[in-house]
């Protein structure tokens, strides 16, 4: 328990504020670990081409203005536009 003002405002920044450093990092593995699998399957004829370049992380994660809980990471992935390749669904 913080005695001071300063102490009780570092308490509060550290238990109800900031990340847990070992979560952030886990989460930063396993984005990474989504984002590597995704590109695994850019091009295969059965899965959209991944435009790499325009696909981006975003949002307070990215930004380093993420406050607990932590709870999402904002990603994009960009298809690319083809000429070469038709979808359709059947319903």
């Amino acid at each position: 328990m913080a005695i001071t003002v300063n102490g009780a405002f570092a308490d509060f920044m550290k238990y109800s504020v900031n990340l847990d450093m070992k979560k952030t990092e886990t989460a930063r593995k396993s984005r990474d670990n989504l984002i590597n699998n995704i590109y695994s399957f850019s091009g295969n004829s059965d899965f959209f081409e991944i435009n790499k370049v325009r696909s981006l992380n975003f949002g307070s994660f990215s930004r380093h203005t993420k406050i607990r809980p932590l709870d999402d990471i904002d990603l994009m992935i960009c298809i690319s536009g083809s000429a070469d390749r038709n979808y359709s669904s059947i319903a």
